[in-house]
């Protein structure tokens, strides 16, 4: 598993949005990027974090936040 520090600022803003529940379309909304953007963070996210899908990654997330 990866680690938060991994990540760029944007894919920790993504994150930071996957974690509160919005969709990929609420995402780009509020970053002002396109869909094929978000989806591209999202893959990026997975990868560096060495998990398979958003809820995973919200999993990992969570976890991050409580070791804080």
């Amino acid at each position: 598993m990866g680690s938060s520090d991994q990540l760029t600022e944007r894919e920790k803003q993504v994150l930071f949005f996957l974690c509160k529940g919005f969709l990929n379309k609420e995402i780009c909304s509020e970053l002002g990027v396109t869909i094929d953007t978000v989806k591209k963070h999202n893959k990026q996210i997975f990868k560096k974090l060495g998990v398979r899908n958003r809820t995973e990654a919200i999993i990992l997330a969570t976890t991050f936040h409580q070791k804080k």
